[in-house]
């Protein structure tokens, strides 16, 4: 039942309910704190924090997957909850799921521009990586993140640090598998046909480019995906006309 009210959104049922001693259990082991941060509602964790009845860093049992309730709240970008959450538990910022994950990569693969700025504004490693080797920025990447690639790009994200090659993967021609891949490479990746890939290719590509000819130079503006650009523009113009 606390879950459900957490879930829910309600802090005066949740506040309610600890009073009642309410055990903080569900069919699927999340806690209340997990699902009020999954369901961006901070001020059911503010009650829960301030009740004791649920700490910042609080999970499912021991032997279980899931995910702290500020990955909860960074995977799905509310801010407000990320806020709360680390104001009770910094600590947390350093948290990691089972694949090595970080909250900042989970807010990069969710695309929200705001959670990454509040992550890295909070002290989140920029260039750490998962046990795969990759970095939030490319998460962002394969997320197909333009925005959130580009946030991560003005925030100081490293785009030469490279994901190591597993020993299966087919090979491909040309490919210097002792290098790895960039994150440039994962945009020009075996899915370079999807328009947002190559949107987000085209990017780094300059941003490299820059790089080059200007070391130091502060990284380009991402600009809008064609299609968006294309309906601002229709957009401008109907209400012109």
């Amino acid at each position: 039942m606390l879950s459900h009210a957490a879930a829910r959104g309600s802090a005066e049922i949740v506040s309610a309910l600890l009073e009642a001693n309410a055990e903080d259990a569900s069919p699927s082991a999340w806690s209340a704190a997990q699902y009020a941060g999954f369901n961006g509602h901070a001020d059911v964790l503010r009650a829960l924090l301030k009740a004791g009845g649920a700490p910042a860093d609080s999970c499912a049992p021991a032997g279980t997957s899931a995910m702290p309730p500020l990955m909860c709240a960074a995977v799905k970008g509310h801010v407000d909850c990320i806020a709360v959450l680390l104001d009770a538990a910094p600590a947390t910022i350093e948290a990691r799921t089972t694949n090595g994950r970080t909250p900042l990569m989970l807010a990069a693969t969710g695309g929200s521009v705001a959670a990454v700025e509040r992550l890295v504004a909070r002290g989140a490693d920029l260039n750490a990586t998962s046990h795969e080797g990759k970095t939030a920025l490319m998460w962002a990447v394969t997320s197909h993140k333009p925005d959130t690639v580009g946030a991560l790009a003005k925030l100081g994200a490293n785009p030469d640090v490279c994901a190591p090659i597993a020993k299966s993967a087919p090979i491909i021609p040309g490919q210097d598998r002792e290098k790895g891949e960039s994150a440039e490479d994962f945009a020009n990746g075996k899915h370079n046909k999807d328009p947002c890939l190559r949107h987000i290719a085209k990017y780094l590509r300059e941003w490299r480019e820059l790089r080059t000819a200007t070391p130091g130079a502060s990284p380009p503006e991402m600009p809008p995906l064609p299609w968006v650009q294309h309906a601002i523009e229709q957009k401008a113009k109907a209400e012109a006309e």
